[in-house]
């Protein structure tokens, strides 16, 4: 968390960049686990977390940046949102990169 000189809690930068409503969700969703990705399940079944390999390429674990990032079952959909991956991270790390 970032505060200010005076100790205020600042406000992330990606709450000023305009987005649907229902990007926001999946962007809270993503950012607090609150989603079925096999990092968060496999928690819950007690399963290792090397062992929580993702179900759709069986590449490694599936974690969120696996999810979004380098899962090559979505390799068409980033490609259709390449502006969110623009030098680097783009606007992705903006959203999902706030400093702790």
């Amino acid at each position: 968390m970032r505060l200010t000189d005076d100790g205020f809690t600042m406000r992330p930068d990606y709450m000023d960049i305009h987005m649907s409503h229902a990007m926001r969700i999946a962007i809270g969703q993503i950012r607090v686990s609150s989603h079925r990705l096999r990092i968060e399940t496999g928690r819950a079944e007690r399963i290792d977390r090397e062992a929580r390999i993702c179900t759709l390429c069986s590449l490694e674990v599936e974690t969120e940046e696996h999810y979004i990032c380098r899962c090559p079952v979505y390799d068409e959909i980033r490609g259709r949102f390449h502006d969110l991956f623009v030098d680097g991270p783009g606007l992705f790390s903006k959203i999902m990169d706030f400093p702790r």
